[in-house]
């Protein structure tokens, strides 16, 4: 439980830099050290700047564990690391799989065997909507659970289609859970955190950022057994 513990504290400041987490997980597999460790072992030992070295150190030893795991649970946001039953054996399979995820909603739905993702057009057709529809429908009796990121278009379309069909649905955003993005997927939003699952890999604190899209797309598809575009 302790390392598990460690690893969040620590992914909450360096969620960024898979490379340097992994480093440290290598030298130190259980961070039984990570308090230990100066400025100056960041940096050479784990190869960061002495900028991020610095800034790293400061804030593992600043913010306590206990009020980042306090206001998690206060915003009903579970914390699972990759150490866990819970995390999906199918992600840990990917070459970079998160160490980290903040859930939101059902988090049983990750027991589930089969998933599969569903992505496409920000701005799809009426044809695209009628062939996703139809799909879905099928894949529901099949006791599928649909994947996607909650982004407009095909993805929102998919994730209300299951809702519409007593399915079940998994949305992967990239962005903290204190954010909804797009905003107008407000009330998805809701609705996915509280009967369904919304999934991220950012602390609750990270704002939508470009460069966190593409990155998420890895684990939309790491959950799930297949890919329909």
């Amino acid at each position: 439980m302790e390392k598990k513990i460690r690893l969040i504290h620590l992914h909450h400041f360096l969620f960024e830099n898979y490379q340097a987490i992994k480093k440290i997980l290598l030298y130190d597999h259980d961070l039984e050290n990570l308090y230990q460790y100066s400025p100056s072992t960041f940096k050479t030992t784990f190869q960061m700047t002495s900028k991020a070295a610095d800034k790293l150190y400061n804030q593992l030893h600043s913010t306590s564990i206990f009020d980042i795991l306090k206001e998690s649970y206060k915003k009903n946001i579970k914390i699972i690391t990759i150490y866990d039953d819970l995390y999906p054996d199918l992600l840990r399979e990917i070459c970079d799989p998160p160490f980290v995820l903040y859930l939101k909603g059902n988090e049983n739905i990750l027991n589930k065997q089969f998933m599969l993702s569903i992505i496409g057009a920000r701005k799809p057709t009426s044809f695209a909507k009628i062939i996703c529809d139809s799909l879905i429908i099928g894949l529901i009796r099949e006791n599928c659970v649909i994947v996607s990121g909650m982004a407009s278009g095909c993805d929102s379309i998919a994730h209300n289609s299951a809702i519409f069909h007593n399915g079940t649905t998994i949305a992967v955003v990239g962005c903290g859970l204190d954010y909804i993005y797009p905003k107008e997927n407000c009330n998805l939003f809701n609705e996915l955190s509280i009967n369904h699952l919304v999934i991220s890999e950012y602390p609750y604190y990270i704002r939508p950022e470009k460069r966190y899209f593409p990155r998420r797309n890895r684990i939309i598809a790491g959950l799930s057994k297949g890919l329909i575009v």
